[in-house]
């Protein structure tokens, strides 16, 4: 410390520490008393309870907006690369960034050149308030959710290629005789995707395959609905195209097309897996991004395809719709953990559907 004009002012280095080192507390009798504690550096910082008090007021004054730009500097590794998602100029980012340090008393933040890595304190709290950010989300989704239900609408996922007219149309005349009031949306996805949107309680109900269910998944309640045919899509040319009916044994040496989406949590469709147990040996397996892709395929004679005869018109004269010897159980599937009023509203509806 230096006087200056009869007044006791820090020198610049101490006030440097200040901002980028942290101050440790043992207790309250240890701040009161003046006691230091080393960092394990070899150096030592006193400890006040007006600094510890400071400390404290500027953990509480964290906002959501600077720890999502904390966050994003951590991810980027870079101040102006963050800036530039941020979308907003580099310098102020970094004043953000050295004012979140004082604040906090901590060093979140080691500049190497342009670029930038985590402290060990920048580490725990980027492990730490990335979690508590995506809980905000949930809980933001959640109590959305919440109100929208107040608001009696009503959401259903099916496949994009699903005969509506023979099967989601019936089910949704249902239950809007039951509930007049319900305002029922439709939204038409592939099967990742219409899974992914039951877990985040963006759909409240769907109907998928159950083959299409992922094994071992315990936040899915499900119930039977019905049942389609399977049917083989073959070339109009091909032998295969002559038979009344399939089997597995036909499958046999003949090149299996599979359409699937990317983002689908299964290694394997759930009528590939079919093939396998019943020890199918094809001459190739090719996945394509689509069960339409998958058609397409076929009509240029690279192979055959197997699904649901809901998933194929009648129209498409270039390849033929061969019945085949299996059955797909249709489901309805609903989130476990969603709110109790979704939940009794599809229980009570299927039940009545069922009888």
């Amino acid at each position: 410390m230096q006087r200056l004009k009869g007044k006791w002012q820090k020198s610049k280095r101490e006030r440097l520490f200040d901002i980028t080192m942290p101050v440790i507390y043992l207790s309250e009798d240890a701040a009161d008393t003046g006691k230091n504690i080393s960092n394990g550096g070899g150096l030592c910082y006193s400890s006040s309870t007006r600094r510890r008090k400071k400390m404290q007021n500027g953990i509480f004054d964290v906002t959501l907006r600077q720890i999502q730009y904390f966050l994003t500097v951590a991810e980027a590794g870079s101040i102006t690369q963050a800036a530039e998602r941020l979308y907003i100029a580099q310098p102020l980012l970094s004043k953000k960034m050295i004012a979140l340090e004082e604040q906090l008393g901590l060093p979140l933040l080691a500049r190497e050149g342009r670029s930038v890595r985590l402290t060990r304190a920048g580490k725990h709290l980027y492990e730490m308030w990335k979690k508590m950010l995506d809980s905000y989300k949930r809980d933001l989704a959640e109590a959305s959710r919440l109100q929208r239900f107040e608001m009696s609408n009503f959401s259903i996922g099916c496949f994009p290629v699903l005969n509506t007219s023979g099967f989601l149309f019936p089910f949704v005349e249902g239950l809007a005789r039951r509930k007049p009031d319900l305002d029922i949306r439709v939204k038409r996805e592939n099967r990742a995707l219409l899974l992914e949107d039951l877990q985040k309680k963006e759909l409240d109900m769907a109907f998928l395959l159950e083959t299409d269910i992922p094994e071992g998944q315990d936040c899915f309640e499900t119930k039977k609905v019905g049942t389609c045919p399977l049917v083989a899509v073959v070339h109009e040319k091909s032998p295969l195209a002559k038979l009344s009916a399939m089997t597995y044994d036909d499958l046999n040496g003949q090149r299996l097309i599979f359409g699937q989406p990317e983002n689908s949590p299964q290694k394997q469709c759930g009528i590939h897996r079919l093939c396998v147990e019943h020890q199918v040996r094809p001459e190739s397996v090719r996945y394509v991004n689509s069960d339409v892709t998958a058609v397409v395929q076929v009509e240029i004679g690279q192979g055959i395809t197997l699904g649901p005869r809901l998933f194929y018109p009648e129209d498409n004269r270039r390849v033929r719709l061969i019945p085949f010897c299996e059955e797909q159980s249709i489901m309805a599937v609903w989130n476990k953990r969603d709110i109790e009023e979704v939940k009794k509203l599809i229980r009570e509806f299927l039940n009545d559907s069922a009888r």
